[in-house]
């Protein structure tokens, strides 16, 4: 990373960075409390469920199941069939299926990584919910994505896109939910999922075995290299959406503070670029925190948490630079397909790339992280713009430095020292500008 300071500063300013972030995400302890709610809500759902509704099961994913409560912080519904289950090569065998009506099972050749088409080896059309999804292709039957996203939000006031249908919930948010159908079994294509996990030690191995336990779920959408139309219909997406939550729900606070500080960067810088903003998704983001903790697990503490940000920036943008996104279940799905390539992949990049060479600098260009961040960097070395025979003022600007260290009051100075602090603090605007080479937006300081 691109540094001015020395490494005890670049210490200083980690630590003080991830206690920002902290205070804008929530403490770890409020993280759990918000997680375990949305477990509890699962619970409660689908007991109701059980007994009122018994076709569907109801389970949460999305930024606020994972612990966010972001103004952009969206809900997903996860919609279950309860009387469908898909099943995969030898599992068939070993998996009792007598009381399912219906048993779909997965073929994945000829087909892009991360989808599959859904085969009827066994059905009941009394127990189906869409039996119009039953689609003949030769001497075989398959269940059709298309039909089934279709109609199974014909009825409601909600509009489709994607696999999913979006209105709004009933906490008075909008969600995003989808019909999906379960595999009780970890799929083939995720297999090195397994095997790279054992070799880095994370996850764990009971949050492995956990994850792997719960399966995979499939949700109604068709690959964009499939160019067929015939087969379009047929295919449905592998969905993580279960393991992807519960290895958020695994992460450490400073693990899940990097995540949380890239979705704030993509919301207030990237999305915010003309002609890209709408490149990169939070999907994006967390993928590479998995990649970059997965690979890295050690060492995710306060002072090394400008560090692990930085690595995750600099894996997006070589993921950008070669225009490949791997899923991180499944790498050989490139999920950058059709979406960042040529003259967009190329603007997206030089974006990217002067953001970079700003080093951490960059992070000032969230409004949310500007004032706070900046005494932080700044007030360290501000002792210094001060005359040494004034040693009153240099036991202020000490004790100060010492309280935005601990951020236990970041912009609360004194009211007998205001003129100081405010003329200080434009010179640290000014630095700032200078420094980054841009027009920073010009901010008075909050004193209290």
């Amino acid at each position: 990373m691109a540094s001015a300071y020395p490494l005890e500063e670049h210490g200083l300013v980690s630590k003080g960075l991830y206690s920002i972030v902290s205070d804008i995400v929530g403490s770890e302890c409020i993280v759990k409390i918000r997680q375990q709610k949305h477990e509890l809500y699962d619970t409660i759902i689908s007991c109701n469920a059980s007994q009122t509704f018994k076709d569907l099961t109801n389970i949460t994913s999305g930024s606020m199941a994972e612990g966010f409560t972001f103004k952009s912080s969206d809900i997903d519904i996860m919609q279950i069939d309860n009387n469908i289950v898909v099943l995969h090569g030898i599992s068939s065998h070993v998996f009792d299926t007598s009381d399912i009506p219906t048993v779909l099972c997965m073929e994945t050749d000829n087909i892009a990584p991360g989808f599959a088409r859904l085969r009827c080896i066994k059905y009941d059309y009394r127990n189906l919910l869409y039996p119009n999804c039953l689609i003949a292709r030769g001497e075989s039957v398959y269940f059709s994505s298309r039909v089934a996203r279709e109609s199974h939000f014909s009825q409601s006031n909600r509009r489709i896109h994607g696999p999913c249908s979006t209105g709004v919930s009933i906490f008075g948010i909008e969600d995003d939910a989808a019909y999906t159908l379960n595999c009780p079994f970890w799929p083939k294509q995720a297999e090195s999922f397994i095997y790279r996990s054992l070799c880095h030690g994370w996850p764990s191995l009971d949050v492995l075995t956990d994850i792997c336990k719960d399966g995979c779920l499939f949700v109604p959408i068709y690959s964009k290299q499939q160019t067929n139309s015939e087969l379009i219909d047929l295919e449905w997406r592998i969905s993580f959406s279960l393991a992807e939550k519960k290895l958020i729900h695994s992460m450490n606070h400073c693990q899940f503070l990097c995540y949380g500080l890239m979705k704030i960067f993509l919301n207030e810088v990237l999305k915010n670029i003309p002609e890209t903003g709408e490149l990169l998704c939070s999907y994006f983001m967390k993928t590479a925190v998995f990649c970059e903790i997965s690979e890295n697990p050690n060492n995710w503490t306060p002072p090394n948490f400008i560090e692990k940000t930085w690595n995750v920036f600099r894996r997006i943008m070589c993921w950008v630079s070669v225009g490949y996104c791997p899923n991180y279940f499944i790498p050989e799905h490139n999920m950058f397909y059709d979406k960042i390539y040529g003259s967009h992949q190329r603007n997206l990049m030089l974006s990217l790339r002067t953001l970079y060479d700003e080093g951490y600098w960059c992070l000032l260009r969230c409004p949310s992280l500007y004032e706070p961040l900046s005494l932080v960097i700044y007030l360290p070395f501000l002792v210094n713009l001060l005359p040494t025979n004034e040693d009153s003022h240099t036991e202020i600007i000490t004790s100060e430095t010492s309280k935005v260290m601990s951020i236990t009051s970041c912009i609360e100075l004194p009211l007998s020292n205001d003129n100081l602090f405010r003329t200080l603090w434009n010179t640290t605007q000014e630095k700032m500008q200078h420094t980054l080479n841009i027009r920073l937006p010009k901010r008075e300081l909050n004193i209290r």
